[in-house]
């Protein structure tokens, strides 16, 4: 740019002329240290745009990292019921090779493969699930089922539960229920002991990833919450930073027309 061209300030005061090179100074300081976070700011706000599209809310975390600075910790009430897949328990979810599976109950007291699905039996509750992970059907003592179940067994006859009240044998469709004497060669679902750390670890983790998505990571880095109060304060200090910039860019600008 020829010196003909350039904006003069010479009329400005001198008091002017050092405020402007001054907000000048602050503006490219304040401007290179905000930069990075308005990326950050940005780039977050897309992807919360898109988040239903790329189904953020629907994929869970499953970075050990990110759990652990979550404070998220696996839970304590751990069942297994087979290492290979994977058929474990907790609290009110199964977890199915990979799947993890909400179910509206609790106590979960076995599982057992029959006829091409899984029957899941809780305290006063059965399902059956398809090998997918699929809920199929919902029984409760309304349909019948026998209440108070202890375990749940599959011997020659068919699927077997153990009540205070006795023993029941469930007929080929699993509709209805007659109290029975049980066998000696009922396999009782029961939960496995002796599984290696590595294994116990993966299964953790798993239940950890369920309660943390994708999509609330992203909702807490764009609003600073990842770091907690420290975190949104100091997004709050880049926002008036961006005011800064914004006023005094135009300040000086006014000056120098």
């Amino acid at each position: 740019m020829s010196k003909a061209n350039q904006p003069q300030i010479k009329s400005l005061s001198p008091a002017s002329r050092k405020l402007i090179r001054t907000l000048k100074s602050f503006h490219k300081v304040i401007g290179i240290f905000s930069a990075v976070f308005v990326i950050l700011i940005a780039t977050t706000g897309i992807l919360i745009n898109h988040s239903q599209t790329l189904s953020f809310s629907k994929t869970t975390v499953n970075t050990s990292l990110v759990l652990d600075w979550y404070n998220i910790k696996a839970p304590a009430d751990i069942q297994v019921f087979q290492d290979h897949p994977v058929i474990a328990t907790s609290d009110h979810q199964l977890l199915m090779g990979n799947q993890l599976i909400n179910l509206d109950t609790q106590n979960i007291k076995g599982i057992i493969p029959f006829i091409g699905m899984y029957v899941v039996a809780a305290d006063n509750t059965l399902f059956l699930l398809s090998l997918s992970g699929e809920i199929l059907e919902k029984q409760n003592q309304s349909t019948g089922l026998p209440s108070g179940i202890k375990r749940i067994g599959i011997g020659h006859q068919g699927v077997w539960l153990d009540t205070p009240s006795g023993a029941y044998l469930s007929n080929d469709d699993l509709i209805s229920w007659t109290q029975s004497t049980p066998t000696n060669h009922i396999k009782w679902s029961h939960t496995l002991t002796n599984i290696d750390k590595s294994t116990l670890t993966q299964i953790g983790d798993a239940f950890r990833a369920s309660q943390l998505d994708w999509e609330q990571v992203i909702l807490d880095l764009h609003s600073g919450r990842t770091f907690g109060i420290s975190g949104v304060l100091f997004n709050d200090l880049i926002a008036l930073m961006l005011c800064f910039l914004a006023f005094s860019g135009l300040f000086v600008w006014y000056k120098k027309r």
